[in-house]
């Protein structure tokens, strides 16, 4: 039964990194002009914009769009593309481009130092998201052939974990190196084929409301009842929806659950499933949060109880409450985060004519989409 659960644990991932193979792999973006100070000459913002905008599209990880679209599309809404650097400018342009994310930033001097900076602004969220810079003792012909190179490399990385940059001198050496098992296909190719189902998968998830998804597994002990050991009440996988959907102040779940007895510590074969329905918080009050959490929930458990007296199949109700800690991994998936957690559960059930109080810890994977907030 554990098995069987793993197994649709595992399938539930693959399905939501397979879904909308067509979709585009890159991150839809927009630069605003770079502002110029420090003394430079403010007219040189439009041919170091436009290089870097040349120089985040050619990582790979971006789609760009052009400034002579932008200029058209903004004028039409009276927002103008010099002079908008702000925060609240930013996102108002990208929600009229109909951007992911938004960028600005600046170029100035302090001293002999030329300082390049960019973040980019979630335009959904408003959010933050990144913010890289760069110094160098150099001439303005240095940052426009090679520092905004590197600056808009270091984004990507940031944008995207496992974007790895290659020395020219071993990029035709590196197009030759294929997988065996996938034709023609390259390291960079299957890896930006991952990011564009991951990436596609999780919009698709987030048109529907969900905060996260993610699988859950581990070990129950119950010291009052027939059986001192269970496989788990809650293995299985989880759906989750924001506060601000749910209401209140806590995030809700709903989890496919299952387990069963180990047939060594007992007479009789004893397996569940079900849903179960949780709300939780996190003891931070920062939003998102990564740290320790708290909550409670309610199930519906169909039971299976196989003994010297026959199968026997009866519904059962429970419930529970559990702390948890949720730990960032410094991964994503398709530009999400990719996060574990441990959680403690003191839960009950009541199988007719069996009650069984159980001490349960699990742990798993929880993919946070953007929704997550």
């Amino acid at each position: 039964m554990r098995r069987g659960w793993i197994g649709v644990s595992v399938g539930l991932l693959v399905a939501v990194a397979a879904i909308a193979q067509e979709h585009p792999a890159r991150l839809q973006i927009a630069l605003l002009e770079l502002e110029v100070t420090g003394g430079l000459d403010t007219t040189l913002g439009r041919p170091l914009s436009d290089r870097f905008r040349q120089e985040l599209f050619k990582t790979g990880v971006f789609t760009v769009v052009e400034r002579n679209v932008m200029e058209e599309v903004l004028v039409e809404q009276s927002i103008q593309l010099a002079g908008c650097t702000s925060n609240e400018c930013a996102v108002e342009a990208g929600r009229v481009l109909g951007v992911e994310q938004m960028v600005v930033g600046s170029v100035s001097r302090v001293g002999d130092i030329l300082t390049v900076n960019a973040r980019m602004i979630d335009v959904e969220t408003t959010e933050l998201t990144v913010a890289e810079s760069i110094d160098c003792s150099c001439s303005l012909e240095e940052v426009l052939t090679s520092q905004l190179q590197k600056l808009a490399k270091n984004i990507a990385e940031a944008v995207h974990p496992e974007f790895e940059d290659e020395p020219d001198d071993d990029r035709a050496e590196q197009s030759e190196r294929q997988f065996k098992d996938f034709g023609d296909m390259t390291i960079s190719d299957v890896t930006g084929e991952l990011h564009k189902f991951g990436s596609a998968g999780a919009r698709w998830l987030e048109r529907l409301n969900l905060s996260a998804v993610g699988t859950k597994f581990g070990w129950s002990y119950a010291p009052y009842g027939d059986f001192s050991y269970y496989g788990s009440f809650g293995n299985g996988v989880f759906l989750e929806f924001p506060p601000k959907l749910t209401g209140g102040k806590f995030r809700s779940t709903v989890e496919l659950i299952g387990g069963g007895a180990d047939p060594a510590l007992s007479e009789a074969n004893f397996y569940s499933g079900g849903v179960r329905v949780s709300r939780y918080r996190f003891f931070s009050r920062r939003r998102p949060a990564f740290g320790y959490y708290y909550g409670g929930g309610a199930s519906m458990l169909v039971a299976s109880r196989d003994d010297s007296a026959g199968v026997v199949v009866k519904p059962s109700l429970g419930l529970d409450v559990f702390i948890g800690r949720q730990i960032d991994l410094k991964l994503d998936v398709g530009g999400r985060k990719l996060c574990t957690f441990i959680e403690v559960r003191l839960e009950s059930q009541s199988f007719e004519p069996l009650d069984l109080l159980a001490v349960t810890i699990q742990t798993g994977l929880t993919w946070r989409l953007k929704t997550f907030d």
